[in-house]
């Protein structure tokens, strides 16, 4: 937490997880968003980041018997610590019951 003149803030990340935490569809709901955003900018950033968070809250292991993919690939697409691959992402989003981007 940061103290901004006394108040105390919670980190956004912090925040988020929590919430997602209290109500799993947030999490769907805010990805569906993103998803539309990216089909108009082509910016997938946020995508990424979203798809991180839910990974991160279900777990690897439901992402890896899902997709067949070990954990360092699904980690370092949505990480972006290796080259975006558009199959993984896809992978991914089927394994939550989403279309395929």
């Amino acid at each position: 937490m940061y103290d901004f003149h006394g108040e105390n803030l919670i980190v956004w990340n912090d925040f988020i997880q929590k919430e997602f935490e209290k109500d799993n569809n947030l999490a769907y709901e805010i990805l569906h968003d993103e998803i539309q955003d990216y089909k108009k900018t082509g910016d997938i950033t946020f995508v990424l980041k979203n798809l991180s968070r839910i990974v991160g809250f279900l777990g690897f292991a439901h992402f890896e018997e899902r997709t067949g993919l070990n954990r360092n690939i699904i980690y370092g697409v949505l990480n972006q610590k290796i080259d975006l691959d558009m199959n993984v992402v896809n992978k991914i989003l089927k394994a939550i019951n989403f279309k395929e981007i």
